[in-house]
């Protein structure tokens, strides 16, 4: 492991290209929670290696498309794809190293479990706001609620989960209007607080792993069907993740 890779991927490199199978179907289904808010103008902010991408250059009509990843593996993985190689420009940096040429050029900025991983995450998405266009779109996923904080957060390089409050507050701070925020995945809830708060499973030890993909087999092909139905009728007021859109105050009708 590089050192780059310890700063940005830290316990995700134990995560393979062929483990993203195992979650397929919860990847379609974070694509269709955003879906109608993706417009033809796209910058993916750590797009690790490429499972997002993949289903949106599959999806979607775009006339440009940016994705960036600051650490080895998963650019190694992201720019060898060739589901996209051709169609997404691709670029090993962070946020803070976009080109102003760039600047108003994106009409949809995805942040798909990528705030978690920053540090400062009001800095980064202040930074992120002169790219937007006007009436763009600024698209979150984020893990919730500290209380499910577990040491297979920390491993993975996240500094914080988050809950509603959280988001306003930095919405406000950034003169963000909440386009829309929606808690997602009730019933993850329980298999994260059992699989990683009671059984303290993480990715670098191979027998916890193995646990912890069952987990995500079992729930991908069998409870995921169950908790889409539910969510896409009923506004849940709580879930494992949360669903957060933003857009420049000012270009609110």
């Amino acid at each position: 492991m590089s050192e780059n890779d310890d700063k940005y991927t830290k316990g995700m490199v134990d995560w393979s290209v062929s483990d993203n199978a195992t979650v397929k179907n919860y990847c379609l289904w974070q694509y269709q929670l955003i879906s109608e808010y993706i417009g033809k103008d796209i910058l993916e902010i750590g797009a690790g290696s490429g499972r997002l991408s993949e289903i949106i250059v599959a999806r979607n009509q775009y006339d440009s498309y940016v994705s960036i990843e600051p650490s080895d593996k998963f650019f190694s993985e992201l720019s060898n794809d060739t589901a996209i190689k051709g169609r997404v420009s691709v670029f090993k940096m962070t946020s803070k190293e976009l080109d102003k040429k760039y600047y108003n050029s994106f009409d949809t900025m995805l942040l798909i479990h990528v705030l978690e991983h920053i540090e400062d995450d009001l800095t980064t998405l202040e930074g992120l706001k002169p790219f937007l266009k006007k009436s763009g779109k600024l698209i979150i996923m984020v893990p919730s609620y500290n209380f499910l904080f577990s040491d297979l957060d920390r491993r993975i390089g996240h500094y914080r989960r988050y809950n509603k409050k959280m988001l306003k507050d930095m919405a406000n701070l950034l003169d963000l209007n909440i386009y829309k925020m929606q808690y997602t995945n009730v019933l993850g809830i329980f298999g994260w607080f059992w699989f990683c708060k009671v059984r303290k499973c993480n990715f670098n030890d191979t027998s916890k792993k193995n646990e912890i993909v069952k987990g995500f087999r079992f729930f991908d092909k069998y409870l995921l069907p169950f908790v889409t139905k539910i969510e896409n009728n009923f506004n849940l007021p709580l879930g494992l993740n949360l669903t957060c859109v933003l857009t420049k105050k000012d270009d609110l009708p």
